[in-house]
């Protein structure tokens, strides 16, 4: 299911999700999955889908499944998140599951700057991704759940199955250029929304309110 906002008139990369865009997928067939080895010959149709969810409260719950791929399962994703997130971890990936099971913490790695190497074979030369691995897989499909206290922008994934067999988003290559969202998937961005207080502000909001409340009940 491609975006319903073919284009805009500007770069699309780090810009919001909003809309019909918080569900939707982006797929091999359309050119704009690039993939190589097994998963370009296998005759399958890669896809990568998102179901983003606002829960109220600030927190916005992601899921993607990653299917299509056949054999190799996948080895590992990386997720891209950005700005302080691969420092200030804990509100941009909260509780992650593959399939339904607990992704340990061990198996969650952060980094400002996965690119190409012997890890991750056919990342494109010359880009990067920071944000999440998660150095777990399976067969297909693969549904990788979590909440974030970070609304969602539009970047990139890549994945790794086996040692040569590989997926990313054609926008990857494409930050300083791409004007067409359909080359993005939707991501928890790095900065929170400066419209929705985190949990402690809340939580000072709540305790002023109930303060001058207080005041005002005295004062009548």
């Amino acid at each position: 299911m491609a975006s319903t906002a073919m284009a805009s008139a500007a770069l699309v990369y780090d810009t919001a999700v909003t809309g019909a865009d918080l569900n939707s997928s982006r797929t091999e067939s359309s050119g704009k999955i690039i993939t190589g080895a097994n998963y370009s010959t296998d005759g399958k149709d890669l896809t990568i889908a998102w179901d983003i969810q606002f829960l109220g409260g600030g927190v916005w719950q992601y899921m993607y499944t990653i299917s299509g791929y056949g054999s190799p399962g996948i080895s590992h994703t990386i997720l891209d998140l950005s700005d302080d997130c691969t420092s200030s971890k804990s509100l941009c990936v909260i509780d992650p599951t593959l399939n339904g099971k607990a992704i340990a913490s061990g198996s969650q790695e952060y980094d400002s700057n996965f690119k190409s190497g012997a890890g991750n074979p056919g990342f494109p030369a010359g880009a990067s991704i920071g944000g999440i691995k998660f150095d777990v897989g399976s067969s297909d499909p693969n549904v990788i759940l979590f909440t974030s206290m970070r609304s969602p922008v539009w970047g990139d994934i890549y994945g790794k199955g086996g040692s040569t067999s590989f997926f990313y988003n054609v926008g990857l290559t494409l930050h300083a250029t791409s004007m067409n969202v359909n080359d993005f998937i939707a991501r928890p961005n790095g900065v929170a929304d400066p419209a929705i207080p985190e949990p402690a502000t809340v939580g000072l909001m709540g305790a002023a309110l109930a303060g001058l409340a207080f005041i005002a009940r005295r004062k009548a």
